[in-house]
């Protein structure tokens, strides 16, 4: 992560490709999604699995994932390829996808 005493953005990373997004329903039709439209609820959702299993007590996500990062038995899948148009995937932390995406349950256990 940069040098810096302030979050990056991306925090985490979730499928925002519209092409290889999520086939949904939309008034009887299939429609396949992405961008925001897909990785904001996505993450909203599983940020509130994780809170309801901590009695709703955990509050702002960020400071707790950055804390759960580089554990040994890391909650993270690294991004290392790909780009948002204006900065490349690497391996670590990257500006599009932060620390990359996680595994809920591994995240939950951290927390």
């Amino acid at each position: 992560m940069p040098n810096t005493t302030k979050r990056g953005v991306s925090d985490v990373g979730f499928d925002a490709d519209p092409n290889s997004g999520a086939i949904v329903t939309v008034n009887g039709a299939s429609a396949q999604i992405g961008g925001t439209s897909l990785s904001a609820p996505l993450f909203t959702g599983a940020w509130a699995r994780i809170e309801s299993s901590h009695g709703n007590a955990l509050g702002f996500a960020a400071p707790l994932i950055y804390a759960a990062y580089g554990r040994s038995h890391t909650p993270f899948h690294d991004v290392t390829s790909g780009s948002n148009g204006s900065y490349v995937g690497k391996a670590g932390w990257d500006y599009p996808t932060g620390f990359g995406s996680f595994d809920i349950q591994l995240l939950n256990g951290a927390l």
